[in-house]
């Protein structure tokens, strides 16, 4: 059960956290059987399963697994692969309690990341390229800060117009965050 794939991401999620149509009532169809149930989740967010999760006594969630994703949920279905994989989300009860930007009185775990884009040279560059990343541990209220290298190394790249390694002058965008959206951003211009 979930979503299909147009029904999230930028300018294409709905406003409901809910199962869509009519895929809640067929939930609870199926447990009221009283067969051994477990709810394959698809789609691109969290969903709100709360009654799933007081009824069902097992769910995988499968995000948008792409073509290998069949095998990949079989091998877990029938136990040839232990899952041990952590969200990287948190599920809301309801659609009122996103966004979600608070940890609560839970440690947790964070991938600080660093995307740069350079904004003209000799070749086209990515919009965003990932150049540095650290995993950091959080107490519940805990801040840290996080110091990423951005020189020479990390500024420049392998031109396949010219066949060897770039670090042109030049002006670059800087962002930082916890995924490559991240909206903390600086410019930055390495000069001759």
């Amino acid at each position: 059960m979930g979503e299909l794939a147009n029904m999230s991401g930028e300018a294409a999620s709905r406003s409901s956290l809910e199962l869509p149509g009519r895929q809640q009532e067929l939930l609870q169809a199926i447990v009221a059987l009283g067969k051994p149930v477990v709810l394959v989740l698809m789609g691109g967010r969290p969903l709100s399963i709360g009654w799933a999760a007081e009824n069902v006594p097992a769910i995988l969630e499968a995000w948008q697994p792409g073509t290998e994703g069949g095998h990949a949920v079989a091998d877990v279905l029938f136990g040839d692969v232990n899952p041990g994989g952590k969200l990287p989300v948190t599920f809301p009860r309801n659609a009122g309690h996103s966004p979600l930007y608070y940890t609560g009185p839970m440690a947790g775990d964070e991938v600080a990341q660093l995307y740069v884009h350079q904004k003209s040279g000799s070749d086209s560059r990515p919009s965003r390229e990932l150049k540095g990343f650290r995993r950091v541990s959080l107490k519940p209220g805990e801040t840290q800060t996080v110091a990423f290298p951005l020189g020479p190394e990390e500024l420049r790249y392998w031109s396949t117009s010219q066949r060897r390694w770039l670090q042109e002058a030049a002006a670059f965008d800087v962002w930082v965050g916890g995924d490559s959206t991240a909206a903390l951003h600086a410019d930055l211009s390495v000069v001759p």
